[in-house]
């Protein structure tokens, strides 16, 4: 989330969230408050007016719905506005009234119902008070985080990267810090060696030396790229909130997220060119989808995404027209994230997705209509002919899966990029960083769909893994019947 002051320069620093985000922390803590005050409220008039009620264990009954109700009022109404806003607007000595009245709490005798009662309120209050009891003997060390998850569902802390003045980081807890070093390190190292894989199949073995398979061949170099490149780096920046390899790495490291996303499209793109010329004009294919044309689309890919990835960065395309600000106010050491002006989002969110994305949609649209007539004009037909159309429908509908699950995982990224300058740059940078992962997470699952739909893959990965593999004669193995 990005970092502001409370009152400028100099105060406290407060964390900006999103409008949906407030709206609905409003709601919900209002309805909290809502509901504490009006069913104490019924508590408190009900006891009072009805003589049959005015017994010792109701009055005590009372005093307890009187202090829920003033709880309401007094602490909890300010209470939402501190944890929403993240930041105290009622000066210095209301907020010592408020804190004093949150002790004004007593033990009271009761019957089952009520001791069931203090049992709830000591299961909602005793992690807090703990905390407060705790937090000065050990130098004041427990985050506010956990103060507010206990009392309202807060946010953590704040800290610096390199001391004042540098960028703020999100301190997690330690389980929490683990937990995600492991679920990421696994991606990346699913990612590194799934599409090792898939490069040496199609590398080693000749049958799969095929114009189709060296485009996927160059998918798959991009995919292991950005786990090496992006992905193991990008996993330290996310668990500590802070960039610490450097500006020249940092601006490398945007390079390479971007060239190679852009690379990943393109590759999509021409193999459903591919898939076009394979399905609609078979014909046609041999003489126009060769080893040589595929040669050429590979190099237009990586020709073209160097030069989008590096000179978006390295020209400072992406904050075109607004250097003075981003250096002067939003800038920080510790950082490295992207941003980009309304013009440079759109126009490379275009470029880079959204465009090659619809042109594919369209190809693949069209191969289906194709491919559905082409069932039902060869029907039952058992000819080698019909066999090659059908063994090319399948790679069609895999590859298709392929590009399916490419948007997937890219557009939920996409549309927040794409928006995000348009709303002020309110979106928080967790919720990007989140997204942006699950755009990662789909250089995993591809070498897992090849595994699922291609027997080649299957067959080949298990000559790796046995080290048959070494051998000679084995790259002239038959991985599927032609």
């Amino acid at each position: 989330m990005e970092p502001e002051f409370c009152y400028g320069n100099g105060s406290c620093v407060r964390t900006v969230y999103p409008v949906a985000v407030r709206a609905i922390l409003y709601l919900g803590l209002g309805s909290a408050v809502v509901l504490t005050v009006l069913g104490n409220l019924f508590v408190i008039v009900a006891i009072a007016h009805f003589k049959q009620l005015h017994t010792p264990t109701n009055y005590l009954t009372l005093s307890l719905a009187v202090s829920d109700l003033l709880l309401g009022v007094l602490i909890m109404l300010p209470g939402m506005i501190r944890a929403v806003e993240t930041c105290w607007f009622f000066g210095e000595m209301f907020c010592k009234k408020t804190s004093s009245s949150k002790v004004d709490k007593h033990q009271r005798k009761a019957t089952k119902t009520l001791a069931i009662i203090m049992g709830v309120f000591l299961s909602f209050w005793t992690p807090f008070f703990i905390c407060n009891i705790i937090d000065p003997f050990i130098g004041y060390s427990i985050p506010p985080t956990l103060f507010d998850i206990l009392s309202w569902l807060g946010s953590m802390e704040p800290e610096f990267c390199y001391g004042n003045g540098s960028c703020v980081r999100m301190v997690y807890p330690v389980a929490v810090r683990v937990t995600l070093y492991l679920v990421l390190g696994s991606a990346v190292v699913l990612t590194v060696l799934g599409n090792l894989f898939v490069i040496v199949a199609i590398s080693h073995f000749k049958q799969l030396h095929t114009p189709t398979n060296y485009l996927t061949l160059s998918l798959a170099v991009t995919d292991l790229l950005l786990g090496v490149l992006v992905g193991f780096p990008g996993m330290i920046r996310s668990v500590e909130t802070c960039w610490y390899f450097g500006e020249m790495f940092c601006r490398l490291f945007l390079s390479y997220d971007i060239l190679l996303c852009t690379a990943s499209i393109m590759n999509l793109s021409f193999i459903s060119i591919d898939r076009y010329y394979a399905v609609c004009h078979p014909m046609l294919y041999p003489r126009k989808i060769t080893v040589h044309t595929a040669v050429i689309m590979i190099l237009v890919t990586w020709c073209v995404s160097v030069v989008v990835g590096f000179g978006m960065i390295f020209l400072e395309l992406n904050i075109l027209g607004m250097e003075e600000l981003y250096y002067n106010n939003l800038a920080c050491e510790g950082e490295c994230a992207l941003f980009t002006t309304v013009v440079a989002s759109t126009v490379s969110a275009i470029i880079s997705f959204y465009l090659p994305g619809f042109i594919m949609l369209a190809i693949y649209l069209k191969i289906y209509m194709v491919a559905r007539r082409q069932v039902r004009t060869i029907g039952l037909q058992n000819t080698s002919s019909s066999k090659v159309d059908k063994h090319q429908r399948k790679a069609t509908k895999t590859l298709a899966f392929i590009m399916g699950v490419f948007l997937s995982f890219w557009t939920p990224f996409f549309l927040c990029y794409i928006i995000n300058p348009y709303i002020g740059y309110s979106f928080q940078p967790a919720l990007f960083d989140t997204l942006l992962w699950l755009g990662y997470l789909n250089s995993t699952v591809n070498p897992l769909v090849y595994a699922f739909f291609y027997s080649w893959f299957r067959k080949a990965f298990q000559i790796i893994v046995s080290g048959r593999i070494f051998r000679s004669d084995m790259s002239g193995t038959k991985l599927f019947v032609e």
